[in-house]
């Protein structure tokens, strides 16, 4: 999964959640700052998220809220961002697709 900030740029993911909340392996803390870095308000104005080629979904105006690493063995770690933002209209048909493809449920 990757999620497509702002400015353009791609941030490959392990996982990636509808609240949002994103994880990522990292080599070691260079590389989590390295992303941290990148998560300005202007590039959180919009994301996209993307599984492969298909997208997922949307939200404008996130924020970081919190951020957690889990160090491994080896001195890699997993990092985690959460976010806070507003969904696309959910009148969208992309996004009430990209809805049910991630809970199963359909939109009201």
């Amino acid at each position: 999964m990757k999620i497509i900030l702002a400015d353009g740029s791609v941030i490959d993911c392990e996982s990636v959640t509808l609240e949002p909340h994103f994880a990522i392996g990292c080599p070691d803390r260079a590389a989590f700052l390295s992303v941290w870095d990148r998560l300005t308000p202007e590039n959180l104005d919009q994301i996209e998220i993307f599984n492969g080629s298909a997208f997922v979904a949307a939200f404008n105006a996130c924020e970081l809220v919190g951020t957690q690493t889990v160090n491994n063995y080896d001195g890699s770690l997993i990092g985690h961002f959460y976010l806070i933002g507003e969904p696309m209209a959910k009148t969208d048909p992309d996004y009430q697709t990209a809805y049910t493809i991630m809970t199963g449920e359909t939109l009201a």
